[in-house]
């Protein structure tokens, strides 16, 4: 029996995500069609229509290039100075993919995150890579107080397509949310 712990470092965009409460949690939602009958009542079936992923953490260093680009996305300008491109909404109509970047978690060394924790091989874990993320729809919240700043933020992972068609997927089309090396 092995037990698996050990923290995650994080780039988003290749710029460091620096410290966080918890780590990082993966969400993982079926999308499906539910096949039911009116004389059951029940789900009797269902067709598999595909995944759905999120990535949650709370950030806590705003200081940091990384946290202020996944913070604020929608104005080519916020890779720059916080106060630069910040509180500025560029033209809508964009893709989300646009605004997306690869979020990189990294397990640090000397724990079983990083010795054992490649759940394809069993053995040493490199990195976790979660190629296309933005911030997720929902609402974020940031806390003006005497209190610690934290900065409670959800990502939506978006998809790779295996064939690199965006427009008009095909039948053999697969996607992929995330890589481990």
């Amino acid at each position: 029996m092995t037990f698996i712990t050990g923290a995650f470092t994080a780039t988003y965009a290749g710029y460091p995500l620096g410290s966080t409460e918890e780590g990082f949690e993966q969400i993982t939602s079926r999308v499906q069609e539910e096949i039911r009958v009116d004389q059951y009542r029940g789900v009797l079936d269902g067709v598999f229509q595909g995944i759905d992923m999120q990535l949650r953490m709370v950030l806590m260093e705003l200081d940091l290039q990384g946290v202020r680009r996944l913070l604020w996305p929608y104005d080519h300008n916020s890779n720059t100075n916080y106060a630069e491109g910040h509180g500025w909404v560029g033209p809508i109509g964009k893709l989300m993919s646009s605004m997306a970047a690869p979020l990189v978690l990294t397990p640090c060394a000397g724990t079983t995150a990083k010795t054992v924790g490649n759940s394809q091989t069993g053995g040493v874990l490199n990195a976790i890579t979660f190629h296309r993320c933005v911030l997720a729809a929902e609402s974020t919240s940031i806390r003006y107080s005497s209190s610690l700043r934290k900065y409670p933020v959800t990502l939506q992972v978006l998809p790779l397509l295996s064939n690199e068609e965006l427009v008009a997927p095909t039948c053999d089309t697969f996607l992929q949310y995330y890589s481990i090396t």
